[in-house]
């Protein structure tokens, strides 16, 4: 049987929804934070306090013996954040970090993707 794992914003993860995915069986629950910054994880996700209410469900989850990951984005403006990003997530308890290329609706002109060296500088960290 394959392990059940989720992937989250975590904005809704109260200390009960962390006991129930523990009680259900989930085995790993990766939050995605945008910025180690609020104010500019909230202005990618467009809601005030998105920031405070992601890192809230992390800590529910450590709290609950969930194992807990945190996955960021990195554009270019954002890469050479990574070690930071790595410190933030070791703060509230989490035991892996995945990073990803930005995607989606607000990639185009207000995120830009990461080039090739971008890439090759995250793959060495």
């Amino acid at each position: 049987m394959c392990p059940l794992t989720l992937a989250t914003n975590g904005t809704m993860i109260t200390p009960e929804v962390a006991a129930r995915l523990v009680e259900s069986g989930v085995k790993y629950v990766e939050v995605s934070i945008e910025r180690i910054r609020p104010e500019e994880h909230d202005a990618f996700r467009g809601r005030r306090g998105f920031w405070a209410k992601s890192l809230q469900g992390i800590k529910n989850l450590v709290g609950a013996g969930m194992r807990t990951g945190l996955a960021m984005c990195f554009t270019r403006k954002t890469y050479r954040t990574v070690d930071d990003a790595v410190r933030f997530g070791i703060e509230p308890g989490c035991r892996t970090f995945s990073h990803f290329n930005s995607v989606g609706r607000r990639t185009g002109t207000q995120y830009p993707h990461s080039g090739p060296a971008d890439w090759l500088t995250l793959r060495r960290k």
